[in-house]
């Protein structure tokens, strides 16, 4: 019967989909794909929504994407494009249906991951990880980061922000053992409106104070 619904759904939703993982989830077996990520995706936002007031933002009249993507990406045209992902993930988030597509890649003779991040079909964020990278290029890549948004000359961080006119941000961090350059695309209004909600129920978990979540909400948006 298991693998009638899997035919099923996999014929209907396609094999990465929600309904396809969650229909393994269902009974009780793991997900048949290796994971972009093992911990909880609220950690993956919450840099952007709970920005640290320490960190330096840099403003720049370039706009923010990831890669060549565009805001209108959709999850079947990243497959269709880019080919089966190296990883995948299919989950409920604050009733939301979110997807990460992951795909090796070499950018500049540098390997890395990259990982599309999709919220009930909206294309939301973007994200490339480091691994194993040495304290040199560590230095290279942030500096280059940078050097492409802004004329800025500043020596380099370990943490920063990037912000566009239309708000959207670029999230570098170096924690000493890999290097995380987050991408919360929120030019598009869809996914304005789903990083509103899950800034709102984020910081209701925090607080009861709504003049704090309003104001919260301003500064993002």
């Amino acid at each position: 019967m298991f693998k009638i619904k899997m035919f099923i759904t996999k014929l209907i939703h396609g094999e990465y989909s929600f309904k396809y993982v969650d229909l393994f989830r269902q009974n009780g077996l793991r997900s048949p794909f290796l994971r972009c990520i093992k911990d909880e995706f609220q950690f993956h936002i919450l840099t952007f929504i709970k920005k640290d007031p320490k960190l330096k933002i840099f403003e720049t009249s370039e706009t923010i994407q990831f890669g060549n993507t565009s805001s209108s990406l959709t999850s079947d045209e990243l497959l269709k494009t880019k080919g089966l992902p190296y990883c995948f993930n299919a989950f409920l988030f604050d009733e939301y249906e979110i997807l990460m597509i992951g795909y090796h890649e070499t950018i500049q003779n540098t390997k890395l991951k990259s990982i599309y991040t999709f919220a009930n079909g909206v294309y939301i964020m973007g994200q490339y990880s480091f691994v194993d990278v040495k304290k040199e290029d560590s230095l290279n890549i942030s500096k280059t980061l940078i050097k492409k948004y802004t004329a800025d000359s500043t020596e380099s961080l370990d943490k920063f922000f990037i912000k566009d006119k239309n708000k959207n941000y670029i999230y570098y961090a170096d924690n000493g053992f890999d290097i995380a350059v987050k991408y919360f695309l929120v030019s598009d209004p869809k996914s304005k409106e789903i990083y509103s909600k899950f800034t709102d129920s984020i910081l209701k978990t925090d607080t009861t104070n709504n003049k704090a979540i309003e104001l919260k909400l301003n500064e993002l948006f």
